[in-house]
């Protein structure tokens, strides 16, 4: 029978050893776990050989630990846990890893295999993993966590209900880190939605890319903590900070102090980005535009909220070819400002029909240049638009907008330029549109759309009506 069992590394025992010595606690944030290569690996692996690695074999997943607690009956013992979410999988976990804040394999371990089935096979769940580790002084060990995306497990939910409540604890859902790269909001019992007050940013750099810079708009007062034991106060206006690291890996950079805006797309680093763990709800942030225009094109991880006060999210992704999936859920209900915020960004198509613009006034090139995307967004409460410019100029947009109310929009400059929008829908706008108060002469945009003549008195009422003029393909014939 196979021996399963969990190791320090070399370097975890170095790390455990200075933590016992006096020297800061070590934090724990990650559980990383892997196939091992294969079925061979029980065959193959030597306890020592583990001891020696710096990762896995072959990783497939990671994510944040939810749980780091010394064991009730040996305190030389630090339990650990973890869960792997129920729309990852598809292969068999052989191996396990837990790593710290800076990205460092402290332990490793040889685990039972289990097959991790994926959602989309009609079948799935998530999966726990615990992992003991023998450390000397578990008092030694700490999680190191963002509450945004911390896991709490069903039995805790149901343990701290059944202290504080006579109410007989329901069901919850507990959305989870998924494999599309949603890191969701986080419900915890007696707190609400906890997030971390400091922006949270992971870059993964390799030898050719050791230097990270942020840019700052004006108004800051923040300290940076670049996640290799160094720091930097920033309170000047309009600086871009930099930092060059010593050695490639894993570093979380946090931002804590008070900043309206920051960036990181087109500066140095920006395609070693990795995830976004907390947009920092402590920092006052007002705006995100910009944030990841350029060379952010590694992103898998987004928080799945918009801090409160942050209205602007014009050129948000401008020029980003890998939109991570993860906008499909953002909450963007208090944004005023999508100009921009997609424009040229080639290949996106992500679903994000249930978005909240119902605050936005400008929706000016906002997919413009995008050329794939085509999604109904239709359903979109666009009553507080004015400016629609460019918005879905080159792209492949055919579908029903016959409900939206654009009566307060002014500007449709372009609106439907080098589209392939057909008949049926345009004809399906003409119709809902002409029933609006619309807002007087405005020129409207309807690229090489054709109408049919059942909407042609809707579109000579909008003209007459309201001293529109309309650029489109023209009768159909």
């Amino acid at each position: 029978m196979s021996e399963y069992y969990t190791v320090l590394t070399h370097l975890g025992a170095q790390k455990v050893a200075a933590a016992i010595a006096g020297g800061p606690a070590l934090e724990l944030t990650d559980l990383v776990v892997g196939d091992g290569g294969g079925g061979h690996f029980y065959e193959n692996h030597d306890r020592e050989a583990l001891k020696a690695r710096s990762s896995l074999i072959n990783q497939r997943w990671s994510g944040p630990l939810y749980l780091v607690d010394k064991d009730p009956q040996n305190p030389a013992w630090a339990i650990t846990e973890g869960q792997v979410p129920v729309d990852v999988g598809g292969w068999y976990i052989r191996e396990v890893g837990i790593q710290d804040r800076t990205g460092d394999l402290i332990a490793i371990g040889v685990y039972p295999e289990t097959y991790k089935p994926v959602l989309a096979a009609q079948i799935g769940a998530d999966l726990t993993l615990r992992s003991i580790i023998e450390v000397g002084d578990a008092n030694t060990v700490t999680l190191k966590i963002d509450p945004s995306v911390v896991q709490a497990t069903r039995e805790w939910v149901n343990a701290q209900f059944a202290e504080k409540s006579s109410i007989a604890p329901q069901p919850h859902k507990l959305p989870i880190a998924n494999a599309d790269g949603m890191i969701d909001q986080r419900w915890l019992p007696g707190n609400n939605k906890q997030f971390d007050p400091a922006a949270v940013l992971v870059y993964v750099l390799n030898t050719e890319s050791l230097t990270v810079e942020i840019s700052f708009s004006s108004n800051v007062n923040a300290l940076i903590d670049w996640g290799d034991g160094t720091s930097e106060q920033v309170n000047r206006d309009a600086v871009i900070p930099a930092h060059t690291y010593a050695t490639p890996g894993t570093y979380r950079v946090r931002i804590t102090g008070s900043a309206v805006k920051f960036s990181v797309g087109g500066y140095a680093g920006a395609e070693r980005l990795t995830r976004v763990e907390s947009w920092g709800v402590g920092l006052g942030l007002t705006s995100l535009s910009g944030c990841f225009r350029s060379l952010a094109n590694n992103i898998k991880y987004l928080p799945s909220h918009i801090p409160l006060g942050v209205s602007d999210l014009a050129y948000f992704f401008h020029h980003n070819h890998h939109v991570p999936r993860a906008v499909e859920k953002m909450d963007v209900s208090n944004v005023t400002s999508f100009s921009g915020t997609f424009w040229n960004a080639k290949g996106f198509n992500w679903d994000i029909s249930n978005w909240d613009v119902s605050n936005a006034r400008s929706f000016s090139a906002m997919f413009r240049d995008g050329e794939a995307f085509n999604q109904d967004i239709g359903k979109w409460d666009v009553s507080s638009a004015t400016n629609m410019s460019r918005m879905l100029q080159n792209t492949l947009i055919d579908q029903d907008l016959s409900q939206w109310d654009v009566s307060n929009v002014i500007n449709f400059e372009n609106f439907l330029l080098n589209t392939k929008f057909s008949t049926a829908n345009y004809d399906k706008l003409l119709i809902g549109w002409s029933k609006l108060l619309l807002k007087p002469n405005a020129s409207f945009h309807g690229g090489n759309a054709k109408y049919s003549a059942a909407a042609a008195l809707a579109r000579q009422k909008i003209i007459t009506d309201f001293g529109w003029t309309i650029t489109d393909g023209g009768l159909e014939e």
